[in-house]
């Protein structure tokens, strides 16, 4: 069996490498090389400097795997925002919903008032059931809005999350 001596990228030292040999160690420093043959060419690479250059591409991939998530909930995040009478977007919440609801039972129970004190032959509970249904209606539909909208944001921040530890990952072991 025929050596090859190659010098280590590492310490400089020489290192005697078998012709089949993929892997070695240099004998001075104990960094373990990847050897690699382009035709009678030997090239001789620490194979930490290739790990660490792995991390740092799994790191970048992982970086635009966050960018994508980002973007895609700033995207979903618009369809479920509320509209305010001023034009302006705000997240759902139970307290506008509630508050919501009861101003318009308020408004509801004024409105039959007058209307059955204006005529007298509208008397009766029957608008009055009917509105408050509305209004119960409404703050359900507004509550589940606002479930669907935390589910979301929950799925969000928890893959987020997920991605930042993988990302903290590969930079500590790039290193």
């Amino acid at each position: 069996m025929q050596l090859i001596s190659v010098n280590c990228p590492n310490c400089g030292a020489p290192v005697k490498i078998p012709e089949a040999a993929r892997y070695v160690k240099c004998t001075h420093c104990c960094a373990s090389l990847e050897v690699s043959r382009e035709g009678n060419a030997f090239n001789v690479d620490l194979i930490e400097r290739i790990e660490g250059l792995e991390y740092q591409i799994e790191t970048l991939r992982l970086q635009n795997e966050l960018e994508r998530v980002e973007r895609e909930w700033m995207m979903k995040r618009e369809l479920h925002l509320v509209r305010q009478k001023n034009g302006r977007l705000v997240e759902p919440d139970a307290t506008r919903a509630i508050v919501g609801g009861l101003a318009l039972v308020a408004f509801g129970v004024l409105w039959i008032h007058v209307a059955i004190s204006i005529a007298a032959s509208a008397r009766g509970c029957l608008p009055g059931i009917l509105l408050i249904l509305i209004a119960v209606g409404l703050v359900s539909a507004s509550a589940w809005r606002i479930r669907k909208y935390t589910a979301a944001l929950t799925a969000y921040k928890t893959q987020r999350q997920e991605l930042r530890n993988q990302i903290q990952g590969c930079e500590e072991r790039s290193r």
